[in-house]
């Protein structure tokens, strides 16, 4: 089997699985989402804090990037256990680092609550 130009198929044993490898916007953003999330959980990581500590996180971005924070700032509470997640303002911040995402450069902030 071929597939249409946008999907992946194959065969075996009887079964053909079709794979849609179309990315929409959604995707992508949902993406530097989870990559913020990586992040800010090896601050959390470099910062010793206990695996139920709770933090205040502020995330400083533009562009496509803020957009997804935004959009995904729900899930990144929820996975980072963020009491709190800004995108503008001041914190002391028990760790500051600047770090990448899709080549965008991105500035995260975490003080335990």
């Amino acid at each position: 089997f071929k597939g249409k130009p946008g999907y992946d198929v194959e065969s075996q044993d009887g079964f053909v699985v079709i794979l849609d490898t179309n990315v929409t916007p959604e995707l992508v953003n949902e993406g530097y989402a989870r990559d913020i999330v990586r992040h800010v959980q090896e601050l959390r990581k470099e910062a010793s804090y206990e695996v139920s500590d709770r933090i205040y996180l502020l995330v400083r971005a533009d562009g496509d990037i803020e957009k997804a924070v935004t959009t995904f700032a729900d899930y990144i509470e929820k996975e980072t256990l963020a009491v709190e997640l800004s995108q503008s303002g001041e914190m002391d911040p028990d760790i500051k680092k600047d770090v990448e995402v899709a080549g965008q450069p991105i500035t995260i902030e975490i003080r335990k609550a």
